[in-house]
């Protein structure tokens, strides 16, 4: 039995994380990796989710250690992530009914490819950047229009040339890494704004699972109730927990509802969603990290 034509022609897309099997082959015992390929939150996880996985408690009174973790893997997930949804929405200003929950952002780009994408529909990917795109077009059959940023131009995004793309191939969907992933370049609201007002028929899909690592970050949430934008963010990053793997998206309420047609159910496990919460209670914490990450920057470069 063979898969459809597009499928076949998808190849892996390279990700960071080590290759367990290879360096198990080496006798090196994957723990004691010092992976540079992950770019996670360097200061680990908050030390209020660590507590709340070893207790697992469900319910109350919590629980004894064992019993608590028996019941909570024994029960479904809530298929809704209705508490991490409300925790999200209070944390960013917004409603529940805004935000979707998924098994990392990388979920929720393939449901975007799935909902809004057809075959033939052609879509703007500005490269270098994040490959999934990429796979999520090719899985539905779209067609790829690209924008490669030049080295020469250490990567900078020319959005004149970005617009000029846009009247020409009148692209279904684009595809925006802010902060870009692998260059770190960080596009500013104004340039922003001027690609959205410019393909006001188009699906704008704007990952910013970096974002929290950007000094002095402009908020695309204020832009989320227009029609055609879609803004994917990472908790897995935040919050070092890509064992978990956590993301969300926020949106006009009618594409979320929509998202969530073909969202698979209990996408995000009982733990993620515990350690979601838990995380976003910690006050300041990614402040915190902000102001650690500066400093270490400093004594990297000097």
């Amino acid at each position: 039995m063979l898969p459809r034509p597009e499928i076949q022609d998808i190849t892996t897309c390279p990700h960071g994380g080590i290759d367990y099997s290879e360096v198990e082959a080496m006798g090196i015992i994957p723990q004691d990796v010092l992976d540079f390929s992950a770019n996670l939150n360097p200061f680990g996880p908050p030390a209020g989710v660590m507590e709340a996985l070893c207790e697992c408690h469900c319910g109350e009174p919590k629980l004894r250690v064992k019993q608590g973790v028996r019941e909570t893997i024994s029960s479904y997930p809530d298929s809704e992530a209705s508490h991490l949804r409300h925790s999200l929405a209070e944390k960013l200003g917004t409603e529940a009914e805004n935000i979707l929950v998924g098994s990392g952002s990388t979920e929720l780009i393939r449901l975007a490819a799935l909902a809004y994408f057809a075959k033939g529909d052609r879509i703007l990917i500005i490269e270098p950047t994040y490959g999934e795109y990429q796979v999520a077009c090719q899985i539905v059959g779209a067609s790829l229009v690209k924008q490669r940023l030049s080295p020469q131009n250490a990567f900078r995004l020319n959005t004149d040339e970005t617009l000029q793309l846009i009247r020409g191939s009148h692209p279904k969907g684009i595809f925006i890494c802010n902060p870009n992933n692998p260059t770190g370049r960080y596009l500013s609201q104004a340039d922003f704004e001027k690609i959205v007002d410019g393909c006001k028929d188009s699906l704008v899909i704007l990952d910013e699972a970096y974002v929290s690592f950007v000094d002095n970050a402009w908020s695309s949430l204020d832009m989320v109730y227009r029609n055609n934008l879609l803004v994917l963010r990472s908790m897995t990053k935040d919050y070092a927990i890509a064992g978990l793997r956590l993301g969300y998206g926020v949106a006009r309420q009618e594409m979320i509802a929509t998202l969530r047609r073909i969202c698979p159910p209990w996408n995000v496990n009982v733990v993620a969603q515990k350690a979601g919460i838990t995380a976003i209670a910690e006050e300041g914490f990614l402040k915190r990290c902000q102001i650690e990450l500066r400093e270490a920057k400093k004594y990297l470069v000097a």
